[in-house]
């Protein structure tokens, strides 16, 4: 497949999507790890549940940000476009790394998935559901949903511009249908999030337009973030559950989309300073992404919180300084495999 004519301009190196990338991986890191143990949850202390709630407003659908970034620097990049050379770097950065680390935390809690009595073809079925449907961690889900996305991109390249952009337009409505399907791989799931994926294409195709449109819209743009997250915040306060729909992950991705732009007009004053700490985030993205619940895993957190119960007044520092410590040593778990394997590191942890 050859690049499109009008983008044939080899295109520079953007560092504030680079930084969003960090923003990204931070905010996904901080959902998964940030937890008030349930015990003190269902204490007198509502302290303890405010935490949690505002955990899941600020930090849930995080994945909003990377599926967006991916998006646009799918079609940013595509001047210098491969379709060999495409398919060859996320076999290598994404799903190698994500066979091996699928192994490596089956090999762990193997006791979660295949039970003593189970037949040795009903053992073979449970695992390979786990490879198919990325079950071996809660964020793996992410990298068969995304592959699909992958196969199917190079030809979006192939659909005229003034088509594809109506289709996005279009697109961008669907996901205030609600319909995400938690962790699970779903038709419903692609109806959520395929669309945030082309909303990033649509961006990337006139960039510095957006960019001076949305400069101009910051009181809306703020605007809607405080008033969606007031929503979340009542919605996960009193825990309501919506049957015919799920019009949270509506509202979320509201709010998410509302803030990407804001944090995009942020970065973008960025663009030139070198920021040490979210190039390297950014840099082992996908290496934290893979790596983080295995760092901060039940019994780290377990063996943690054993330490601090006695004081319940210390928890919520606690936990502040527990997802802090997880954060970083696995950037420093990762740049250490990093050094430890070489350029060999992208096959078993995508960088």
């Amino acid at each position: 497949m050859e690049p499109r004519q009008e983008t044939a301009e080899k295109k520079s190196f953007l560092n504030h999507i680079h930084y969003f990338r960090a923003f990204a991986i931070l905010n996904i890191v901080i959902v998964h790890v940030w937890h008030i143990p349930r015990i003190y949850i269902e204490s007198q202390y509502a302290s303890y549940t405010l935490i949690n709630v505002l955990r899941e407003v600020m930090f849930h659908e995080s994945t909003i940000y990377f599926i967006f970034i991916s998006g646009f620097l799918f079609y940013y990049l595509s001047p210098k476009f491969n379709i060999q050379r495409y398919y060859k770097s996320k076999f290598t950065n994404v799903i190698s790394p994500y066979i091996f680390m699928t192994l490596f935390a089956l090999i762990i809690h193997l006791n979660d998935f295949i039970r003593p009595e189970d037949s040795l073809l009903l053992s073979f079925k449970k695992i390979l559901n786990v490879f198919i449907y990325g079950k071996a961690q809660v964020q793996y889900w992410y990298i068969p949903f995304i592959s699909l996305v992958f196969i199917i991109s190079p030809f979006i390249l192939k659909i005229p511009k003034p088509i594809l952009s109506k289709i996005i337009l279009f697109a961008c409505f669907l996901p205030l249908l609600g319909t995400r399907t938690g962790t699970t791989v779903s038709v419903g799931q692609y109806i959520y999030f395929f669309p945030i994926y082309l909303l990033g294409i649509y961006i990337a195709m006139d960039y510095a337009n957006f960019i001076s449109k949305i400069e101009t819209k910051k009181t809306l743009l703020v605007t809607t973030t405080i008033l969606s997250t007031g929503v979340l915040l009542y919605i996960h306060w009193k825990n309501y559950q919506f049957s015919f729909s799920n019009i949270t992950e509506s509202v979320f991705y509201i709010q998410k989309i509302s803030l990407s732009f804001l944090i995009l007009i942020a970065l973008k004053k960025l663009e030139y300073k070198k920021i040490p700490i979210l190039n390297s985030f950014a840099t082992y993205s996908f290496a934290v992404y893979f790596t983080h619940l295995l760092v901060g895993n039940r019994w780290v957190h377990k063996y943690y919180y054993t330490i601090v119960s006695k004081s319940s007044f210390l928890i919520i520092p606690a936990s502040i300084v527990y997802v802090v410590t997880i954060t970083f040593a696995t950037l420093f778990i990762c740049m250490s495999l990093k050094k430890l394997l070489g350029k060999q590191s992208r096959y078993f942890i995508g960088v």
